[in-house]
């Protein structure tokens, strides 16, 4: 038997979940999913069997969602998070001043316009935080949940996830020193916060699941199956 009627024997006998695993390895030496995209465009397109099998589809589809959702979120937060790091140091500057050992003290009174400001940017702040944090877990989740573990993410998908984390760590504590000093209650930028039981981190999940649910079962399904998959990807659309 030749090298390649053996690995042909071997592949007959995996389940679809493990074809999924062994795809999901091998695409990952693109370097990434743009990369592996931009490959597969460009090339064969070799068709992809165990796609037929719907739980294998909805994974594949989960995969490749949960990917593009970091990279989209990721761009879109770094550009509003540089612009908001910018401000921040900005006001740290008008209502702090280094005392004899070199740490920012508030000054008193804080001036009313740097509050302002201040406030502002920490909650504007605190939603890029809250969304970086809650993806990072969302993606542990989804591996757990849906994958017995096994790492979802792409090199440029963990590369933009990882940089944009420690980013924003340095951000956050800044923003959580102007919080004390301007006594805004209810704000914390604690990234322990975030666990994969928080109700924001499964309602995420929740969402990117239901979405590849739509997409696994849109040449296949029954037009009720849809409907209902539908449904539960678009809260809004539940009684529609």
């Amino acid at each position: 038997m030749t090298q390649k009627a053996r690995i042909s024997k071997l592949e007959a006998s995996l389940t679809a979940k493990q074809k999924l695993y062994s795809w999901l390895k091998h695409a990952k030496l693109s370097g990434g999913l743009i990369p592996y995209w931009r490959k597969e465009l460009t090339g064969l397109m070799l068709p992809l069997e165990w796609l037929t099998d719907e739980e294998a589809r909805f994974l594949w589809h989960l995969v490749i969602d949960a990917n593009v959702e970091i990279l989209r979120c990721m761009h879109a937060n770094d550009e509003l998070w540089r612009v908001v790091h910018l401000a921040l140091d900005g006001v740290v500057r008008q209502i702090a001043r280094p005392d004899s050992s070199g740490i920012f003290v508030p000054v008193r009174p804080i001036p009313e316009l740097a509050a302002h400001v201040g406030r502002y940017l920490c909650a504007t702040f605190q939603g890029i935080w809250e969304e970086t944090l809650c993806l990072q877990a969302a993606m542990e989740k989804i591996s757990q949940a849906y994958l017995e573990g096994e790492d979802i993410l792409f090199a440029d998908s963990r590369g933009v996830m990882d940089t944009a984390t420690a980013n924003f760590h340095d951000t956050a504590y800044m923003c959580g020193a102007i919080a004390r000093w301007l006594n805004l209650e209810g704000v914390t930028f604690a990234a322990e916060a975030f666990s994969s039981q928080h109700p924001l981190v499964q309602a995420k999940v929740t969402r990117l699941a239901n979405l590849s649910r739509v997409e696994a079962l849109r040449c296949t399904a029954t037009r009720g199956q849809l409907i209902q998959a539908i449904k539960g990807a678009c809260p809004d659309l539940a009684h529609a």
